[in-house]
């Protein structure tokens, strides 16, 4: 730890600050502060670019393609598809932050008490062990609301897309209804 607290006292030396309790906390916040700012605007970056690339794929699509594909499929693409992978991406860069400061967290952990920190790390593995099984299924029970919610995003589209057919040859209720059977898968879901 010797090492540590030298680089530290180092660091704090070279713009002449005295590494006391309220420095080092404050120092901390204020990287903390930067990394997160850093990580959104990657992440804001990587997604405009995405949106760009796709947009740009579909407006040169082949025609024949472009016609025999649903119109909510592209827009489902565009917005919540592209948002998952600004999730993915915000979890990512998460990761590697936490690659990184976990270590140190660890070495400061066992030079407190190695007693305390060798159990918080079996207890942390026994209850991912305990656990496994149940996160098998709340995967599982994710892919299947993501499809139903895919084809309800599909459903709500069209639907409202052809509403002023609709309302031309009066057929509002026949759509409803129509539209209230497609939210069957859906609502079963919820029993789980």
């Amino acid at each position: 730890m010797g090492w540590l607290a030298e680089l530290v006292r180092s660091a704090f030396a070279v713009v002449s600050v005295s590494p006391t309790r309220a420095t080092v906390f404050s120092t901390f916040l204020l990287i903390t502060r930067w990394q997160s700012t850093v990580n959104f605007t990657l992440q804001q970056d990587i997604l405009a670019v995405l949106r760009r690339r796709l947009y740009q794929t579909i407006v040169s699509i082949n025609w024949l393609i472009f016609s025999w594909s649903r119109p909510s499929d592209f827009t489902h693409a565009s917005i919540t598809e592209l948002d998952r992978v600004g999730v993915a991406t915000s979890s990512l860069l998460q990761l590697l932050t936490n690659v990184l400061l976990v270590p140190i967290y660890a070495v400061f952990a066992l030079y407190l008490s190695v007693a305390m920190t060798v159990l918080v790390f079996v207890s942390g593995g026994t209850l991912l062990l305990l656990l496994r099984k149940g996160t098998q299924a709340a995967r599982q029970i994710g892919e299947k609301i993501l499809a139903a919610t895919n084809d309800l995003y599909s459903a709500v589209i069209e639907h409202l897309g052809g509403m002023k057919t609709l309302e031309r040859y009066g057929a509002e209720e026949r759509n409803a209804g129509i539209f209230s059977s497609n939210l069957g898968g859906y609502a079963d879901l919820s029993e789980w």
